[in-house]
């Protein structure tokens, strides 16, 4: 996976160029059925990088995640339990949690934009907490 500074540069490189196509969706006088979808997909890349770099820094430490029907699970809470997030982190993300598996396994065009607001205006913010609280730790 090459050096770890690297990696997560890169990883943090796409999940900022996310935010800002996720930025410039909001921007619109209005959210139609394929922003919403489009919202929706990219919320769940965002939360994927999140994934991405956790895996990464618990694996450079020796925690290896098994893959499994609870994996996503099992690596948030482990990097819970390691302090690489807070307490509130860990529940913020949390709810990125839900809603990618709700994304994954159903279809985009079902969801209601009210439910997964509050997590696409908020992914800007969540995302650069969590840069913070990596950082502090890496």
């Amino acid at each position: 996976m090459g050096d770890a500074k690297n990696f997560i540069t890169e990883e943090k490189n796409h999940i900022n160029n996310t935010i800002i196509l996720l930025k410039k969706i909001l921007d619109r006088p209005e959210i139609d059925d394929v922003d919403r979808v489009a919202l929706s997909t990219l919320v769940m890349n965002i939360y994927s990088g999140i994934e991405n770099i956790l895996r990464y820094i618990l694996e450079k430490h020796g925690v290896r995640i098994r893959k499994s029907g609870s994996w996503h699970k099992d690596l948030l809470s482990s990097s819970h339990i390691r302090g690489l997030i807070t307490d509130e982190l860990f529940e913020t993300l949390k709810d990125y949690l839900t809603f990618r598996h709700f994304q994954v396994h159903g279809y985009g065009y079902m969801l209601a934009y009210e439910k997964m607001e509050h997590l696409v205006v908020n992914a800007e913010e969540t995302a650069n907490r969590f840069f913070s609280e990596i950082e502090e730790i890496n």
